[in-house]
């Protein structure tokens, strides 16, 4: 199925209202809604989480409050900062309300429309549900320092369910106050331009980047989640155990190996400097016993430690299956000379 996920914030009657998507508006005269269907919308906001829309207490905020309040409670020292410098320059007709900050285009949420199938064929709503969420989820990990998420709303009252979703950009302006604003939030977040080699403008952005990666996370999000929601056959179930097993082993063999060649190492190491520092002089006959440990096992330990370097798998499980025992004492007795 198809996944779509496109956004924008306004269209031929000027920037979206969220009304539409919490369906705060009369339902009696949309002729593309099932009202009778409404009631199983799934609504979501910053402050209060989820609910059903036939849930919805006397104390349930409207998304055009959320986002008001949402606004004011992060962007109000922006504001009142710039109110005040233009109070200050005479221009007080620029004086502007957080109500007018976010219903005007330049500041106002950006909305993002999430669907996957058609009118033809799509997935239960309730999947969506998830998978849309953990997309969020994930966007918000990668991104949220500088853009959140203030609500979305869950339509199965139209023909295809989708979900309506707002969210707004952020980054501090010149005088460090945080302020609603999309590509510095966007260069904020480290994203390149598409084409670094040309100049910024409409079609060669830091948003298309930040596009490009949310519908990236969206698709892969709903890959994952159709791997989950298949059943798997008992004959994958059992190829998946011997897989696992088999990985484990390989596992515990490297780690074997590892220990192997790191000891032998170490005592490859001592063999050499007893063979400088006990050999005998010209004419001496009382050898010391670490001279005589060290001619004697020099060449075995090179030709053990090249096998379990360079040798194959076979070479290299012989050698640990006839010699794991007495590496492992050499181990323990080299211990008292490190």
């Amino acid at each position: 199925m198809k996944v779509t996920r496109h956004s924008g914030r306004s269209g031929a009657n000027g920037v979206y209202n969220p009304k539409h998507n919490d369906r705060e508006f009369d339902l009696d005269n949309a002729e593309d809604i099932n009202s009778e269907m409404t009631p199983n919308n799934i609504y979501w906001n910053f402050y209060q989480g989820f609910t059903f829309h036939r849930d919805r207490g006397d104390d349930w905020m409207p998304f055009k409050d959320v986002e008001l309040k949402f606004y004011k409670d992060n962007f109000s020292e922006w504001l009142d900062a710039q109110n005040e410098r233009h109070i200050k320059g005479g221009h007080r007709k620029r004086v502007k309300s957080m109500e007018k900050i976010v219903t005007s285009k330049p500041w106002c949420p950006e909305e993002t429309i999430y669907q996957i199938g058609n009118i033809d064929g799509t997935i239960d709503y309730n999947a969506l549900v998830a998978i849309v969420d953990e997309t969020m989820k994930k966007i918000d990990e990668r991104f949220g320092d500088y853009v959140k998420t203030m609500d979305w709303g869950l339509h199965v009252d139209e023909r295809t369910p989708h979900i309506h979703e707002r969210h707004v950009f952020f980054a501090p302006d010149e005088y460090g106050f945080k302020m609603p604003q999309q590509e510095e939030a966007c260069r904020m977040m480290g994203l390149a331009l598409p084409d670094e080699k040309d100049e910024k403008g409409r079609y060669n952005n830091r948003k298309m980047t930040f596009d490009a990666q949310c519908r990236s996370i969206f698709l892969e999000t709903s890959k994952e989640h159709d791997k989950r929601s298949f059943p798997k056959t008992d004959e994958q179930l059992r190829q998946e155990k011997k897989l696992m097993i088999t990985r484990e082993i390989v596992r515990a063999f490297d780690i074997m190996r590892r220990d192997a060649i790191n000891i032998l190492s170490k005592y490859h190491r001592l063999l050499w400097d007893w063979e400088k520092e006990y050999e005998p002089s010209e004419g001496d006959a009382d050898w010391h016993p670490f001279f005589v440990e060290a001619i004697g096992m020099l060449d075995f330990v090179n030709e053990i430690l090249d096998d379990l370097t360079f040798g194959n798998r076979d070479e290299q499980l012989e050698i640990l299956e006839t010699y794991g025992e007495e590496i492992k004492r050499i181990g323990e007795r080299i211990k008292n000379f490190n």
